[in-house]
């Protein structure tokens, strides 16, 4: 496929000279700042032009934006010197091919990229049509994202309106409940360094790529809630002589050093050998239930009694002795029994989402690799759970034999349940798909000998 220089196909707009905190809380428009989430905005926008806008410090980013905004300095502004191009063809191609901006990023401290390196990257191109195809399709599995994505949200919420409706304000704790220190919760808390001196946890602590006995859990694990890629091992050896900081699944781990010092999360049993890694605290709980903790600690005032105990300007830490001070609120472990009861079933439709949002950001890349390589099949592109999200028109234009196949089995009652439809709304779409196709004569029915029974066939 041709490529083109991206500095043929924009140009830079002259930085702003604003900073971060000149953002406010309740602008009406986008303020951007070199950090991968949006969260800042701006009554005062200083661009008006659709345009990529790249963060030039810290590590890589890129935004799309179709509307006013305002920047910080340490954004770079890219905007089309060509009619021939979909600025967003550009955005999809550089955001799931990140690294392409993460090797531009240089320096010991806080790393950036320069202007000159961006300039210099080469960018697949093909007619705007083409572009135009490309960007529609990646939007509609984007839009799916989006909405998924949010709708996990409102689940979260609910989880958190659960517990105040149940528990009160922890805050100004309205309900009255006995505050005590975490401390008398606790049965165990401990690190790495419960295993004895820092000589020993040295000569002991020999961490590897390649698999072997025992995961050691780290902190990038948590936080991306993945336990299968970049993980560290250790030998059963290791693991044996880290005794005291062995992990089973249901603990309560907090980060205790770093930028996220303080950020805590439940352990999920993972059915193999697991060690705790280096700057992570364990709690054993003991007269409280940990679901109940968390969603207590994950309250605003949850969270700010825990920052509170977060020291240290450049490098922050906070210490056990400061966590087992914290207060919390004590109603009977009943209540809060009852509270993790419901909190499980919020949690199991969260989990089929969450499969449901994976399998989308999977479609997405898989897309993306296929578009930009000139591989991609319009008309084969959207798969059924895309098609499903529409309405019957865009299904009958964009499917094929096999969507409609699998739609089919996925009714079928027969079926095993990893193919069935969880959500009645999608099921009942489902089935008035499946009768204005057999009104269009796409499908027919059939009698089964075997199952003794009619079935539909495409």
């Amino acid at each position: 496929m041709k490529t083109v220089k991206f500095n043929e196909l924009f140009v830079f707009t002259k930085k702003s000279n604003l900073k971060a905190s000149e953002s406010v809380d309740d602008g009406k428009y986008a303020f951007f700042t070199s950090s991968k989430v949006v969260s800042r905005k701006t009554d005062k926008p200083i661009y008006f032009e659709k345009s990529l806008v790249i963060g030039n410090g810290g590590s890589a980013n890129i935004h799309y934006v179709d509307a006013p905004f305002s920047a910080t300095s340490h954004c770079y502004i890219a905007v089309k010197t060509r009619v021939n191009l979909n600025i967003k063809y550009v955005y999809y191609y550089l955001l799931t091919n990140i690294h392409i901006l993460e090797r531009g990023f240089k320096g010991a401290g806080l790393k950036n990229i320069s202007a000159k390196y961006i300039e210099e990257i080469d960018i697949p191109f093909v007619d705007l049509d083409i572009q135009d195809k490309i960007v529609a399709v990646l939007d509609k599995v984007q839009n799916l994202i989006e909405k998924i994505d949010e709708s996990i949200e409102v689940y979260n919420n609910l989880s958190q309106a659960i517990f105040f409706d149940m528990f009160g304000d922890p805050d100004k704790n309205t309900k009255g409940w006995q505050i005590k220190k975490l401390l008398q919760n606790i049965e165990y808390i401990g690190d790495i360094g419960s295993n004895g001196s820092n000589a020993l946890i040295s000569k002991n602590l020999l961490m590897k790529d390649d698999k072997d006995y025992a995961i050691m859990v780290r902190t990038t694990n948590l936080r991306s809630n993945d336990f299968s890629n970049k993980v560290k091992y250790i030998s059963k050896k290791g693991y044996d002589f880290f005794k005291k900081s062995k992990i089973f699944g249901g603990e309560f781990i907090i980060n205790k050093i770093g930028s996220g010092a303080g950020d805590f999360w439940i352990m999920p049993n993972l059915n193999k050998k697991v060690s705790l890694g280096l700057n992570l605290l364990v709690i054993r709980p003991k007269n409280i239930n940990i679901k109940f903790l968390f969603h207590y600690l994950s309250t605003e005032y949850g969270k700010m009694i825990v920052k509170s105990k977060v020291r240290g300007a450049a490098v922050q830490s906070i210490t056990k002795k400061s966590i087992i001070e914290l207060p919390i609120i004590s109603p009977p472990i009943d209540l809060q029994n009852e509270f993790e009861k419901r909190v499980n079933k919020i949690e199991l439709i969260k989990e089929k989402k969450q499969s449901i949002l994976s399998n989308f950001q999977s479609l997405f890349f898989s897309l993306s690799q296929l578009a930009f390589k000139g591989e991609l099949e319009f008309n084969r592109a959207v798969d059924l759970e895309v098609l499903m999200e529409n309405d019957y028109e865009f299904f009958k234009n964009n499917s094929n034999k096999e969507s409609i196949t699998l739609l089919i089995k996925r009714l079928d009652k027969d079926e095993l349940n990893s193919k069935k439809f969880y959500e009645q709304e999608l099921y009942d779409k489902a089935k008035m798909f499946v009768f204005e196709l057999l009104n269009e004569k796409k499908i027919k029915q059939v009698y089964d000998k075997e199952t003794q029974r009619i079935k539909l066939t495409v």
